[in-house]
């Protein structure tokens, strides 16, 4: 009776518990204006998982991203999120980002 009833609890929580996967299947950033970049970055989880855990696991994998990116680009420094858009079919978030570049370095001389 016992294993019936961890059995049951174990199925419950797996069926509620946030688990999500990402995947870029070939995706990279694509270019959409000056410094802005798009990427869709598909997900697959449980019916039941939260809007909010599908959010953060993608902007996780969106960081994780864009530090590449701008280690393959040294002309970038850092990126802000400009906006998101949710696909139904294949369920994935479109980030589209933009790239701050490197500040020039300023002279002293006078």
């Amino acid at each position: 009776m016992k294993w019936i009833k961890l059995t049951a609890v174990l199925v419950c929580l797996l069926t509620l518990s946030a688990c999500v996967t990402t995947a870029l299947y070939g995706e990279e950033f694509e270019l959409k204006d000056n410094n802005q970049y798009s990427l869709q970055i598909a997900f697959g989880g449980l019916p039941l998982t939260p809007e909010a855990e599908i959010e953060l696991t993608t902007r996780n994998a969106l960081d994780v991203e864009a530090k590449k990116f701008m280690r393959r680009n040294p002309q970038f420094t850092s990126y802000k999120i400009i906006s998101y858009s949710r696909k139904h079919i294949p369920s994935a978030i479109v980030y589209l980002v933009e790239f701050e570049p490197t500040q020039p370095k300023q002279s002293n001389s006078q």
